[in-house]
């Protein structure tokens, strides 16, 4: 079982890298960087349910020994629902989120759109320095009364986690309120 899981995990893996949103020097610099170990994580909560699922990436270099997620994570409220699907680059990088209220609703959801590094080693780009810029198109929903339901109440641009470009806010019918520039 905990092979089909890993097998499952790196499937997905090797899905997320392809759809990426990497540029040609990022690639170049992270190409030769392969993980030592895949560590499942697979932990439930005290009532039995779902508490996490995903799967962490080892690299070791002559320094350090780095450990990232990487592919798809899920964590779970303590009832059973999803409350967060995120999902990795091979270097933890989150590439896409979304996430969910205790009743299944969706909340937010972010996209990775472009991601570059002007490192030059591994140790470099792994580090905590946040070594890479990352571009994300980013969703927020809301509840309103009106409709009786949840609606796309903004959108835009980050980059590195500072909002870019135009930024939207809609009306529960799905209008334009208002557009700002930043």
């Amino acid at each position: 079982m905990k092979k089909k899981a890993l097998l499952i995990g790196l499937i997905m893996l090797i899905i997320n890298s392809v759809t990426a949103q990497h540029t040609e020097r990022f690639k170049e610099i992270t190409y030769i960087f392969k993980p030592s170990d895949t560590i499942l994580v697979n932990t439930k909560h005290k009532n039995g349910n779902k508490k996490e699922f995903g799967f962490y990436y080892t690299y070791l270099t002559n320094k350090y020994q780095y450990t990232v997620a990487a592919g798809k994570h899920i964590r779970y409220h303590y009832s059973g629902g999803i409350a967060e699907e995120m999902y990795y680059d091979n270097f933890g990088i989150l590439l896409k989120s979304k996430f969910y209220d205790s009743f299944g609703n969706l909340m937010e959801e972010t996209k990775a759109i472009s991601i570059d590094t002007n490192e030059k080693d591994l140790d470099a780009f792994l580090s905590y320095n946040k070594s890479y810029d990352i571009i994300v198109h980013e969703k927020k929903y809301q509840f309103s009364p009106e409709i009786c339901g949840w609606f796309l109440f903004k959108e835009g641009k980050r980059m590195n986690g500072k909002k870019i470009d135009k930024w939207i806010k809609y009306y529960p019918n799905g209008d334009i309120k208002k557009v700002r520039d930043f």
